[in-house]
């Protein structure tokens, strides 16, 4: 079993309370054994039988006129009166004291008290009580609320760590909160939720754009500046509405209206900083919390290691707080001992999948994946984690290599479900190929969910076509959870890039093509060219191919859609025939022979290329795509805009 690396992966979540003791946070899942009482053969005997009394009690001969009824024959039984619940206990309470033991309860278990049933919520919720709230966050230190947020809102943000608008069954987790929009949103949510300014928009409000941020608190996201989509619709009402208005008490109210929004707006911003720094305090708590119960979950295996009689040397060198079951509370620590071996078992697997690939053209075997994606397989699982007293050795992964073909394949088709599946319009999801269309750009997943732009090479986050989506590898992994208490580091997968799919959609229709069903293929067939007017200098300007005009855009210009146009059929031949040099000169070539250029970081020249060709594989006479090819991995260094250079005035 892998151990877990970094304390970042346990189980405390970020924004989450750290359990006490006693089982007062919800997260935390508590343990208890049953006592069994040592058998005694006497328990097994009837007690000794009792006669029944004859004679009326004392006080019934004392002058008692009752009947039999009365007499105490010695069995009869006191009735037992019922017994009150634990709620009705509580509610007996007097207020004071009820509300003094409730402010000793965390943020989120309050949260969970105050929804128990409408006797608590009408206790909790009431303004008498805020004082409750206020000594339970106390605790935790954390920052005053906003002027327009309430003691309990305030504490659901903080520590409850489920999307604030996902409901019913459906709710997600979300760790993090969006301190600039003051929410909790998982992507879905984000999706619908968020809006920004469209390039129309900008264009025809112009003022109604450059004020936007101003008013309306916004977000970094998918490379632009987003608004919760119900405050700019609010916002632009009362935009238009005070627009259209000649009276001037109400042109009046929405300046103040205006004044107020900014100044609030620039207090949350300002903020950030504060927040973001008290929830790296509460992690730093939670972590150290974290490790306090990772040590007592050590004592208490090794004493009972001790009692069976095992040695202090041989149980430290057999368990630690890094061992699985320890770390992160699963009762599963058996798979520490295998891990070993696996690793070994995997460069066993790594010779005989080089074996395989090298059977292949390096066109082919660039789309197959990475030795990791290979692990989880079912087919391979069996013999990695197969008994560690068992030699495993080549031959017993020939069943692998047999149907190696099919699990690539298999491989294949899944990758490509997935992203279908990361497509924002369903109606995509059924068109015969709409990974080829131009205007679905994706990114690697491993830089997504930062609150500032993301600083990942374009070469990761400007993906286009299968060509580049299918052989895209990356230095980003993350965790995934083979199965509980087993994690492996694989690969990250892809996002959806909204920002530069809407790019694409305006650069197709600019080149006179239909946004909705113009393939990668057409738009590389038809070739179109841009300049960039923005961009340009006394110097001269640039004249830029499609994908190298994506590129510019998510680099340049992911907020403002910049003064573009279409080059002119003359500048668009200057380009070409000029930029085929600088593109040969590109290390984006590769050698279709053998995998010496394969890699990104061995890539070389046509010339290089061609040279290795002629001296390597004795071929004179190289023909594209069957001798050598570009490498999709390298596509951003191909596409290199070509300057016109201008005289000066």
């Amino acid at each position: 079993m892998a151990k877990r690396k970094a304390a970042s992966s346990s189980s405390s979540s970020q924004t989450e309370p750290p359990g006490d003791t006693n089982g007062s946070n919800l997260g935390a899942r508590g343990t208890g054994a049953s006592v069994r009482k040592p058998r005694n053969s006497n328990l097994a005997k009837p007690p000794a039988a009792k006669r029944l009394k004859t004679t009326a009690n004392k006080k019934s001969k004392a002058g008692s006129k009752s009947g039999p009824a009365d007499m105490d024959t010695g069995n009869s039984k006191v009735p037992a009166k019922p017994r009150k619940n634990l709620k009705a206990l509580i509610t007996e309470l007097p207020t004071d004291i009820l509300l003094e033991v409730l402010s000793h309860l965390p943020p989120r278990d309050l949260l969970h008290t105050a929804r128990t049933d409408r006797l608590f919520r009408k206790t909790i919720l009431n303004r008498g009580s805020m004082s409750v709230w206020k000594t339970s966050l106390e605790a935790y230190n954390t920052p005053e609320p906003p002027e327009d947020f309430s003691l309990p809102r305030w504490a659901a943000l903080l520590f409850e760590p489920i999307c604030q608008y996902t409901s019913g069954v459906l709710e997600q987790e979300v760790m993090n909160v969006d301190w600039y929009l003051l929410k909790r949103i998982c992507p879905a949510c984000k999706a619908k939720c968020l809006t920004r300014l469209s390039f129309s928009m900008r264009y025809k409000h112009p003022q109604l754009s450059a004020a936007t941020e101003t008013y309306i608190s916004s977000t970094w996201h998918e490379g632009a500046a987003h608004f919760w989509a119900s405050d700019f619709e609010d916002f632009k009402s009362r935009w238009d509405k005070a627009a259209e208005s000649i009276d001037p008490v109400e042109i009046a109210a929405f300046e103040k209206w205006k004044k107020e929004r900014a100044i609030q707006v620039a207090k949350r911003i300002q903020m950030v900083p504060v927040y973001e720094e008290w929830r790296k305090g509460l992690t730093s708590k939670n972590k150290n919390e974290a490790e306090r119960r990772r040590e007592l979950r050590l004592r208490g295996v090794r004493s009972r290691f001790l009692e069976l009689g095992y040695l202090d040397i041989d149980i430290d060198s057999a368990i630690s707080v890094e061992s699985d079951g320890i770390f992160s509370g699963s009762p599963d620590v058996t798979d520490a001992n295998l891990e070993p071996t696996v690793e070994k078992r995997m460069g066993i697997l790594e010779d005989v999948y080089s074996t395989y690939l090298e059977g292949l053209r390096p066109s082919e075997q660039y789309f197959c994946p990475p030795l990791e994606d290979l692990r989880p397989i079912p087919e391979v699982l069996t013999i990695l984690e197969a008994d560690k007293m068992r030699k495993i050795t080549e031959p017993d992964f020939k069943p692998v290599a047999d149907i190696l073909d099919d699990l690539i394949a298999r491989y294949q088709v899944e990758k490509k479900k997935t992203l279908v599946n990361l497509l924002n319009s369903s109606r995509d999801r059924y068109m015969d190929e709409p990974l080829e269309l131009a205007r679905n750009v994706f990114r690697r997943a491993g830089h997504q969910g930062s609150s500032v732009r993301s600083q990942a090479p374009t070469s990761d986050c400007v993906l286009v076509g299968w060509a580049m989506l299918g052989t895209h590898i990356t230095d980003a992994y993350s965790e995934v959870m083979l199965r509980p208490g087993v994690y492996l580091n694989m690969p990250t997968g892809f996002i959806y890039n909204e920002l530069s799919s809407r790019h694409s959609s305006e650069l197709i229709d600019m080149a006179g093509l239909n946004p909705q069903t113009a393939s990668v293929d057409e738009m590389d067939s038809m070739d179109p060219r841009f300049v960039y007017d923005t961009c340009s200098t006394l110097k001269g300007y640039a004249i830029l191919s499609w994908r190298a005009a994506l590129c510019h855009l998510f680099e340049k210009h992911p907020n403002r859609w910049p003064t573009m146009r279409l080059a002119s059929k003359d500048e668009a031949a200057q380009a070409k025939s000029n930029e085929g040099q600088f593109r040969e000169a590109a290390e984006a070539w590769a050698c279709n022979h053998c995998s010496d250029f394969l890699a990104v970081s061995s890539t070389g020249t046509k010339a290089a290329v061609l040279e290795h060709l002629e001296n390597e594989h004795k071929v004179t006479d190289p023909k594209s795509t069957e001798d050598y090819f570009i490498n999709e991995r390298c596509r951003h260094t191909y596409e290199i805009p070509y300057h016109i250079s201008t005289s000066s005035p």
